[in-house]
């Protein structure tokens, strides 16, 4: 699941929602607009898959707690 925002607005979308990836490509590609999570290189990679775009713009927090020297821990649901 992502979610998008602005000071003004937020988007919520499920990733299992193919039909979604195609109108985000703008979004996820754009390197002003800053994507922020963890593993979210990894995510992106899959996202690509389903419909090609170079993703830009991304902050991996789980990379980030390892350069600081904290333990990074993934739960996945």
């Amino acid at each position: 699941n992502y979610c998008v925002f602005d000071e003004n607005e937020v988007d919520y979308f499920v990733k299992q929602k193919e039909n979604a990836v195609p109108y985000l490509t703008d979004i996820l590609a754009n390197p002003d607009i800053l994507k922020v999570g963890v593993g979210i290189s990894s995510d992106m990679r899959e996202l690509s898959k389903i419909h090609e775009f170079n993703p830009a713009g991304l902050i991996d927090l789980g990379t980030i707690a390892r350069q600081a020297n904290y333990q990074v821990k993934v739960f996945v649901h």
